[in-house]
């Protein structure tokens, strides 16, 4: 477990408020030095109501959408990737990796 650094909390786009420890992956000749065992997902699910399919239907921008169905509670990609890290599920770096933005 390490303290990341502030930068690394603003990329990440969260704050430090931490309920456990945050990992580093550190490799071994068993994870082919990735650090990593195993598979571990984030998603990102948009349940549509009427209020959301009625943004799709009058074409509206993602940013209306992404707005709207996170009011309605939607986790996005990343703030379950972060999620993840605060359960000491995944890394940092893993999260910025595959949720560029």
């Amino acid at each position: 477990a390490y303290e990341p650094e502030e930068a690394q909390w603003a990329e990440l786009g969260s704050s430090r408020e931490v309920a456990g420890p945050i990992f580093r992956a550190d490799g071994c000749e068993k994870c082919l030095e990735t650090g990593y065992r195993g598979r571990t997902g984030i998603y990102e699910f948009l349940l549509l109501n009427e209020a959301i399919k009625a943004l799709v239907l009058n074409t509206s921008d993602a940013n209306q959408i992404n707005k709207a169905a996170r009011a309605e509670g939607m986790v996005n990609l990343r703030d379950d990737g972060i999620n993840k890290v605060m359960e000491g599920r995944t890394t940092i770096s893993e999260v910025l990796r595959v949720t560029q933005i």
